[in-house]
C-alpha cells in the first residue's frame, strides 16, 4: 500500500518549489541507472491542480469512511489543512476528508489510479498556490530600494571616505 507515498512527493515537490522560489540555481545529479525523486517530483508537475470549492459547500459534510462512490470527482476544501471534498455529478459535496484518508481508502478498494490522480491533483494545488505567492513577492517593488547609480555618472569626485 502506498499510502505515505504522496507525502514524500509531496515533501519532495514543496522542497523543490522552495529552491526554485530562493533563487537557487544548481544541477541536480543522480544515479544514471535509475530514477531519482526529482523525477517523481517532475512528474506530479505535470498534474492538473484539484479545483478548490468554498467552506460554505463543505462544513456540514460528513467524513468519507464508507461513502467514496465511483463517478465523484475531488476538490480542495483546504490546503493548508490538507482536505479534500469528494463531489458528486450533480455537484453536491458527499463528503470531506484528508488527502491521505481518501487516498488510502481509494487504495485499499483497488482504485489505485484514483489515488494516484487524487494525490498528483492535490499536489499540483499546492505548486500552484505556493507558485502563485513567490510570484506575486518577485514581481513587486524591493524594499529597501537597491543602490543604483544612472547610467552615464561617474565616480564622485573628490572620491568619499
Amino acid at each position: 500500500m502506498r499510502t505515505n507515498g504522496w507525502v514524500l512527493q509531496l515533501v519532495g515537490s514543496l522542497a523543490a518549489l522552495v529552491m526554485l522560489g530562493a533563487g537557487v540555481v544548481g544541477c541536480v545529479g543522480g544515479d544514471p541507472s535509475g530514477a531519482t525523486a526529482i523525477d517523481a517530483t517532475l512528474v506530479l508537475a505535470d498534474a492538473e491542480p484539484l479545483a478548490a470549492i468554498g467552506p460554505d459547500a463543505w462544513s456540514a459534510a460528513p467524513g468519507c469512511e464508507g461513502l467514496l462512490a465511483r463517478g465523484v470527482s475531488f476538490r480542495v476544501a483546504s490546503l493548508s489543512g490538507g482536505l479534500v471534498a469528494c463531489v458528486d455529478s450533480s455537484g453536491r459535496v458527499v463528503c470531506v476528508d484528508s488527502v491521505e484518508a481518501i487516498s488510502s481508502d481509494l487504495d485499499e478498494s483497488g482504485r489505485d489510479a484514483e489515488a494516484d490522480a487524487l494525490a498528483a491533483g492535490f499536489v499540483a494545488a499546492v505548486h500552484a498556490q505556493e507558485l502563485a505567492r513567490t510570484v506575486s513577492g518577485m514581481t513587486s517593488d524591493p524594499e529597501p530600494q537597491p543602490n543604483t547609480r544612472p547610467r552615464g555618472i561617474g565616480d564622485p569626485e573628490p572620491q568619499p571616505n
